[in-house]
């Protein structure tokens, strides 16, 4: 792999990998806990009346 390869994997690849599964994970207030959930994308989509409406 050449180094531009291995740049792009450690300061782009990596932190999208590591946010996306963070973006699964439950929180309260002051804590972050690591158990899978698809509450935090609920949220975002609970107000939508069919899948055609684009929420804001």
């Amino acid at each position: 792999m050449a180094p531009l390869g291995i740049v792009f994997l450690v300061f782009f690849i990596v932190p999208l990998v590591l946010t996306l599964i963070v973006s699964f994970w439950d929180y309260t207030e002051y804590a972050i806990i690591p158990d899978f959930t698809f509450r935090n994308y609920q949220e975002i989509f609970e107000g939508c009346i069919t899948g055609y409406l684009i929420c804001a």
